[in-house]
């Protein structure tokens, strides 16, 4: 996946992408869809997040949580709802 990545961002040096691009991904000759929602992306087959993608918040609206950068220059995401258990929050901790 990171080498996709890469590829892309030699191809565009902008740093901006289309999301058909980031999605023309395969493994084991099988597509991956890396960009489909917001949220935090899991494969039924892996117990780790694959992607994980904030929410767009307007700048006059509350976010629906509030993941961003911390002083360690990290982007750090919040859990969803309060639930540590949630499958979301389990597939974020184990990418982690």
């Amino acid at each position: 996946m990171f080498s996709h990545l890469d590829n892309l961002s030699v191809l565009n040096p902008s740093g901006i992408m289309k999301s058909s691009e980031i999605n023309d991904f395969y493994f084991k000759d099988k597509q991956i869809r890396l960009i489909v929602q917001t949220g935090i992306r899991k494969l039924h087959d892996y117990n780790a997040a694959l992607t994980i993608r904030t929410t767009y918040t307007p700048p006059h609206l509350p976010p629906p949580y509030v993941d961003g950068p911390g002083d360690d220059g990290m982007v750090h995401y919040k859990y969803r709802g309060t639930d540590p258990y949630h499958s979301d929050n389990r597939a974020l901790r184990c990418a982690m």
